[in-house]
C-alpha cells in the first residue's frame, strides 16, 4: 500500500491498523490481518544486493487455519494472497492435486525394465497418444507446465 514512507512515520498508523504482540514470536502483528502466521527465522539468501529471501518455519497460526490434529492448512479459511512484482498481487484460483510418483510408478509408465534398465521403445509416447484419444489426459496435472491439462492449453503448448 506505502513505500516511500519517511522512517518515523508509521505505516501501519496511516493505514489505520492496529497491533497485537505476537504469540510465539514477541514481534507485534497486524490485529485486522484475516491470517497471522508467527514463523522463526531459519536463513536469509541474498537474492541480488537489493533482494533477499527469508526462510523460517511457522511457529503459531491463528486458529482455524491449521488443523492441529492433521497438521494441515485449511484452504478456506486461509486465503493466501502472492507479490508477483511491482504493483502486481494474485490470489490462489484454481486448486487442483499434483501427485508426485514414486520410481517404480515412473519405471511402469514409461517401459523401463527394472531388471534391465531399459525403456520400451515408444511406449510412452504410445500411451500419451492414446488418453489424448480418449480424453482422460484433460483432468490430470500437466508434468510438464504444471497446469491442469485441458484440450486446448494442451494443443497450445504441446504437452
Amino acid at each position: 500500500m506505502f513505500h516511500d514512507f519517511p522512517s518515523d512515520v508509521s505505516e501501519i498508523e496511516a493505514a489505520e491498523f492496529t497491533t497485537r504482540l505476537g504469540v510465539a514470536v514477541p514481534v507485534p502483528r497486524i490485529a485486522e490481518a484475516p491470517v497471522a502466521l508467527e514463523c522463526r527465522h531459519y536463513l536469509t539468501l541474498e537474492v541480488s544486493h537489493r533482494r533477499q529471501l527469508c526462510i523460517g518455519s511457522v511457529v503459531h497460526a491463528r486458529p482455524g487455519i491449521i488443523d492441529p490434529k492433521r497438521l494441515r492448512v485449511n484452504l478456506d479459511a486461509y486465503k493466501p494472497v502472492a507479490r508477483l512484482f511491482g504493483n502486481l498481487y494474485a490470489r490462489l484460483g484454481e486448486k487442483f492435486a499434483l501427485k508426485r510418483q514414486s520410481f517404480a510408478e515412473w519405471q511402469a509408465e514409461n517401459g523401463v525394465d527394472a531388471a534391465a534398465g531399459r525403456a520400451e521403445p515408444n511406449s510412452r509416447s504410445q500411451r500419451a497418444a492414446d488418453a489424448d484419444m480418449d480424453g482422460s489426459r484433460t483432468q490430470a496435472a500437466c508434468r510438464r507446465c504444471l497446469s491442469v491439462h485441458r484440450k486446448e492449453h494442451c494443443a497450445k503448448v504441446a504437452c
